[in-house]
């Protein structure tokens, strides 16, 4: 199973690199909220249990995953909560 994690890591960082593509980890809630809401989508953009408006994320609790452009434009993002054991 790790080698197959690696491998599927492997070949997301390429694609990455491919596509002058960079995958950051945030814990910026606000940034986030600020991007989310500034997409065009048309679906709702927001929903539990990741919308900061419904639920309380944090750096202590919570991050979220940024994919920017070569200008540094988030082109995707995902947040996600971290559970406590």
């Amino acid at each position: 199973m790790r080698n197959l994690l690696a491998r599927v890591q492997v070949n997301i960082g390429r694609q990455l690199l491919l596509n002058d593509l960079v995958a950051t980890i945030e814990t910026d809630f606000e940034e986030y909220g600020r991007v989310v809401d500034e997409a065009t989508s048309w679906h709702d953009k927001r929903v539990a249990p990741t919308d900061p408006d419904h639920n309380t994320l944090g750096p202590k609790n919570a991050f979220w995953i940024a994919v920017r452009d070569g200008d540094g434009e988030v082109m995707s993002c995902s947040a996600q909560r971290v559970w406590p054991k």
